[in-house]
């Protein structure tokens, strides 16, 4: 693994490679896109959910639509906790990186 610098980046560079987490370390995780995969399914079989985040606009859910975006809440949590699971070890790696560096652990 490459020396990574975590103390002398800035926050758009900390962001970028956390989504470098999601893309590289996630991709081969079957059951991450089968998550991701059912939210899409979600978001095509009511393309109204997609709007949920735009404050601009007042959306009024059908019965259904609030089921779907429960169950869509739902999932997009399960799919952080992948992401923070392997941003977790990430930052595992690089502090041990750093300290094997600066000689608190030794080989």
């Amino acid at each position: 693994m490459e020396d990574i610098k975590i103390f002398d980046m800035s926050s758009e560079e900390l962001y970028e490679m956390i989504d470098k987490v999601r893309v590289t370390l996630l991709k081969d995780n079957s059951e991450y896109k089968k998550l991701k995969h059912e939210v899409l399914d979600i978001v095509t079989e009511c393309p109204n959910l997609e709007e949920i985040y735009d404050t601009t606009v007042t959306l009024e859910l059908t019965k259904e639509e609030c089921k779907m975006l429960q169950k869509m809440l739902i999932l997009k949590r399960k799919i952080s906790d992948f992401e923070e699971h392997e941003i977790l070890f990430l930052g595992g790696k690089i502090a041990y990186i750093y300290f094997r560096k600066i000689g608190l652990i030794k080989e």
